[in-house]
């Protein structure tokens, strides 16, 4: 042990018996890829990229499916298959009718609403569009490398697998007995996982660098969808911002009356006929509703609860489904929350901001000069979206829907139903107009005190591992005497700071940014766990009439 502490301070002091050592000759690799390294997944991309810009509309009466899948193809020229086999292994026939009437949508949005109606499913080959069964698409695991350059430094990358793994189909990670995985080498993240997943992950990193991007003047706090299709969305979502709505219904039906919203407002309202059909004969048939300049929103609210359905966006339409359907469905957001995770503050810098998080992450040491608010307050803000939205259907608390911080952007991901996501959306915007700012030089003032604060803080020292002996308490001096000398000198000749060895760690008593500095030196030794620092008496007996004695509570 002796040793090892003559090492510790031959390192400290920049001692050297190594020969310098020349780089002169140390040059870069240059790397020559073959040509089709990534063809396939271009390829692929290629295909999502072209089934969504292209648009077409159909009328689909009865029409068998193998039929209005080579319409579908030759009105956009994109290779779709049908697998066959799986179909035939779910009793699912190839002729199934397909009855649909759109006008001028995305390819996307057209083979999604024949898949939702009719239980299928659709993944991406190189050279084709598959339609199969949501089982044998959620097989076909692929592994994809994804860039990590565009993130915050790599000590942030934890937190973006803790995002995926929580957000993204939970269940699907190793980590919860799936066979989904997570790798990180360097810049780049390998997933393995299903066409399904890989397609949210790349929204879902699209708009965390988003979030990690937006400025602090003005701050955008408007949720960013992970979807697929956001783009698409972002369609109906315009539309529905745009719009008002004015009408008159008396002993209207269901038909009729989005039948009026289609055509006169220009709604891309679609009907889930397979989910309405389960409870159709309990829905009341026809409402007396009237509506003045009503916000689209709020008329679908209204129409909807009348009718006893509910409705979502689905890709650029409006589709009318069932309450159970837009309750089980569940959607992530990733909502902006710089300013009320920072109370007003705008916090940055990468280095100010960990100053700051290490102030009130002390937890083992409170403070009495310390009385601002908590500062990120992240936990402080999830508990109070949680607990006044459907509670029960929180992870924490057993449920299926998750809420997880990401601090590099400064946002929440949430995975959560359509109605909840509203509801947060709008108590979000209610606590900022009653935020109160911080007052910016009391909390300077409070961060001084707090950092010339004289804290008491006793360490204890890790236990042996392996073969090593024990700490003794000769060794545990030695190490005392090389803070002294190496960190922070001038604050020990200070009435009243010391350093106390005892029989299994040290005592500090010192300014708190000092014991914050001796806690990270101590971490480098390796000789210490952060779990076993608590608070020790502040006063210190012997402190002041011999700098060397041990404290009575030793």
């Amino acid at each position: 042990m002796r040793i090892f502490l003559s090492l510790c301070l031959l390192l400290i002091t920049g001692v050297s018996v190594a020969e310098e050592i020349s780089l002169d000759e140390v040059t870069p690799i240059t790397v020559q890829l073959p040509d089709n390294s990534d063809s396939e997944l271009a390829a692929i991309d290629a295909l999502r990229d072209q089934l969504q810009t292209q648009k077409l509309g159909v009328h689909f009466d009865e029409l068998p499916l193998v039929d209005a899948v080579r319409f579908i193809e030759s009105k956009t020229e994109i290779p779709i298959r049908i697998d066959f086999k799986a179909l035939q292994d779910v009793n699912f026939s190839p002729d199934m009718p397909i009855t649909l009437d759109a006008e001028e949508l995305s390819a996307t949005t057209i083979l999604s609403l024949i898949a939702h109606e009719h239980a299928l499913a659709y993944y991406f080959q190189s050279d084709a569009v598959v339609i199969s069964t949501p089982q044998h698409s959620e097989e076909r695991y692929l592994t994809r490398c994804y860039d990590l350059s565009r993130f915050p430094s790599e000590l942030y990358y934890n937190d973006l697998y803790d995002v995926i793994t929580t957000t993204l189909e939970p269940e699907s990670w190793d980590v919860l007995g799936g066979t989904g995985t997570v790798q990180v080498f360097q810049n780049s993240m390998l997933v393995s996982a299903s066409p399904r997943v890989h397609a949210k992950l790349q929204t879902l990193l699209d708009q965390l660098t988003k979030a990690i991007d937006l400025p602090s003047e003005n701050y955008p706090v408007q949720p960013l969808h992970i979807w697929p299709t956001a783009k698409l969305m972002a369609i109906a979502e315009a539309k529905l911002d745009s719009t008002t709505i004015t009408a008159d219904f008396n002993n209207a039906t269901r038909e009729e009356v989005f039948g009026f919203l289609r055509k006169t407002n220009q709604l891309p309202i679609m009907l889930d006929h397979s989910e309405l059909s389960y409870s159709d004969f309990e829905l009341p048939k026809t409402i007396d509703l009237k509506l003045e300049k009503v916000p689209a929103r709020k008329a679908l609210d209204a129409i909807c609860q009348q009718f006893g359905v509910g409705w979502e966006i689905f890709n650029e339409t409006i589709l009318i489904t069932s309450e159970l359907n837009v309750t089980s469905n569940l959607e992530i957001r990733i909502y902006p929350v710089r300013d009320l995770l920072w109370h007003g503050l705008d916090v940055r810098d990468a280095r100010l901001r960990h100053e700051i998080e290490q102030f009130y992450q002390q937890s083992a040491m409170p403070s009495a000069a310390l009385t601002a608010p908590l500062l990120p307050d992240t936990d402080n803000l999830i508990a109070s979206l949680v607990f006044p939205n459907q509670a029960e259907s929180w992870e924490m608390l057993g449920g299926p829907c998750t809420i997880i911080e990401y601090l590099p952007g400064d946002c929440l991901v949430v995975m959560q139903s359509t109605k909840v996501h509203r509801q947060i959306e709008a108590q979000l915007n209610q606590i900022r107009k009653q935020q109160k700012p911080i007052d910016l030089d009391q909390w300077k003032q409070q961060i001084h005190a707090y950092r010339q604060e004289v804290v008491a803080v006793s360490f204890v020292a890790l236990p042996p591992v392996d073969d090593n002996p024990p700490l003794t308490k000769g060794d545990l001096q030695d190490i005392a005497a090389l803070i002294k000398a190496t960190q922070d000198k001038a604050t020990w000749g200070v009435p009243g700071h010391a350093i106390f060895a005892t029989s299994n760690g040290l005592i500090v008593r010192n300014q708190r940014s000092v014991v914050s500095r001796v806690e990270e030196y101590l971490k480098s030794l390796a000789i210490y766990s952060a779990a076993d620092v608590h608070v020790a008496p502040k006063t210190l007996p012997g402190v002041g009439a011999a700098d060397e004695a041990v404290p009575a509570f030793e």
